[in-house]
């Protein structure tokens, strides 16, 4: 993962605590100090990676869930990282650490890569028992079981990763149709290119989908459940090229084979006269999918800035440029 990916990664973790959201992501680990405890820390990260199914897993420093951003103190990492180390058996996680700087703090940010799984510590004690394979069970750590060891050996699908290309919401006056139905105009459409993980076939409902619009200025938050993928064919913006066959979008679920193009959309949400006047200014885009056998939801964050209202509407806001 490169740098800019962790960061913006741990940013969008930072902005949900700082505005006492839950962060749900099984792969985050958040410590308010740092770890100094090796040999507690280092059975700590080996839990974690074991049980993150072979993907990357993040440890913000200076940051607690209640409290918010506290920052933390700079300790010297090649000591530390070298002391952790020492406490695995032959093989540990290869990990990444960024500064990263946050309203005159700063926060520390630790990703692990865990493909290379199981991970062993050594037991302090020693003696006759002196390996052990961690595993983390919600937020504590234990020895592994049966049953956590043939997770560990069963093939599990890795997330796909996505990359927002285009992205623009629109909010729409309800209008009536031929018939004189209500039919939602606008709403929102992220124009994405999808990688998946491996070469497995990745299908995800959409009744496992959600779209969450939150409004830097007042904080106010908008969710929405009506949510499909579309053939990129059907794109509203111009030059849109032709349609992946690697992507399949059928009425109730996306099937991904390969890397290709498809369209995140929306229907124009159902907003009070005090939401629609509170819309206004930056807002974040966040979507998050949950392919099938995946152990937790993807979610794919985006910034936008409001632009020119179309004639018609009441408001239009398009992504900001990378």
């Amino acid at each position: 993962m490169r740098p800019n990916d962790i960061e913006n990664w741990a940013l969008n973790i930072i902005e949900r605590v700082e505005s006492k959201q839950p962060v749900e992501d099984l792969r985050i680990e958040l410590k308010a100090e740092w770890p100094k405890d090796i040999n507690k820390a280092a059975r700590q990260i080996a839990g974690h990676a074991n049980a993150a199914h072979g993907e990357p897993i993040l440890w913000l420093l200076g940051v607690d869930e209640k409290e918010g951003v506290k920052g933390i103190n700079y300790e010297e990492m090649s000591n530390w990282k070298q002391a952790i180390e020492a406490k695995f058996d032959e093989l540990s996680p290869s990990l990444t650490h960024l500064d990263i700087p946050y309203e005159g703090k700063t926060i520390v940010a630790l990703l692990w890569e865990t493909e290379r799984r199981p991970f062993l510590v050594k037991t302090p004690e020693g003696g006759a028992i002196s390996l052990e394979v961690p595993w983390r069970d919600a937020t504590s750590t234990r020895t592994a079981n049966r049953t956590d060891l043939l997770k560990m050996l069963y093939p599990v699908i890795k997330s796909p990763s996505f990359e927002v290309i285009k992205g623009e919401f629109i909010i729409s006056k309800e209008e009536q149709d031929t018939f004189g139905q209500p039919t939602c105009i606008g709403g929102l459409s992220l124009y994405v290119y999808i990688v998946p993980g491996s070469d497995d076939r990745v299908v995800i409902p959409y009744h496992k989908c959600e779209v969450k619009l939150k409004f830097i200025n007042n904080k106010m938050t908008i969710k929405i459940e009506d949510f499909l993928f579309k053939s990129s064919a059907g794109f509203r913006f111009q030059g849109t090229p032709p349609p992946s066959p690697t992507i399949d979008c059928t009425p109730s679920e996306i099937i991904i084979t390969g890397p290709g193009r498809a369209i995140i959309e929306t229907n124009n949400p159902s907003l009070s006269t005090e939401q629609i006047s509170l819309a206004a200014g930056d807002m974040d885009v966040e979507v998050r999918v949950h392919p099938v056998n995946a152990e937790a939801p993807i979610s794919i964050i985006s910034k936008f800035q409001q632009a020119e209202t179309p004639k018609g509407s009441l408001g239009r806001w398009i992504m900001k440029p990378s």
